[in-house]
């Protein structure tokens, strides 16, 4: 709720500097230390590749295992979109994948994990603490 209401004050300077206090105690300093502190709020994600240092390519490689749930994936989405809320991830795990050797029919199945972040689609995936860890981020939400 403070963060809202600091979000509403940001027109002046306190409110913006209020919020980024904020910003920088819940998720530290610079991009990839804030998406690693993000990342790991996730109980599915905190043994992850790709998280520290943070690498969304290892990351996707992570989530193209046999051992990836589909809470684990909604999980990944939402964390790339905060990377990269316009970034095309199917694209990029194609690209990857096909790197890797993988045949074309697997490739096309696998890079299907990366379709855009639905907060609707993921919430009955997720339990209280995936949940809460979402709901830190639209707190004390932090843009790139």
């Amino acid at each position: 709720l403070r963060a809202s209401v600091l979000r509403a004050e940001c027109d002046s300077d306190a409110g913006a500097d209020e919020l980024g206090q904020l910003v920088r105690e819940r998720w530290g300093e610079g991009e990839e230390q804030r998406m690693t502190q993000l990342a790991r709020r996730f109980p599915c994600l905190e043994e992850a590749d790709g998280i520290e240092p943070w690498n969304p390519e290892a990351l996707i490689h992570w989530a193209c295992g046999a051992r990836s749930a589909t809470g684990d994936l909604h999980a990944v989405r939402f964390v790339l979109q905060v990377w990269s809320p316009i970034g095309d991830w199917q694209g990029v795990a194609i690209d990857l994948l096909q790197r890797s050797g993988r045949a074309r029919d697997e490739v096309q199945e696998l890079a299907r994990r990366f379709a855009p972040f639905n907060v609707v689609v993921a919430l009955p995936f997720w339990d209280d603490s995936h949940r809460a860890a979402f709901l830190d981020w639209v707190e004390v939400p932090f843009f790139l």
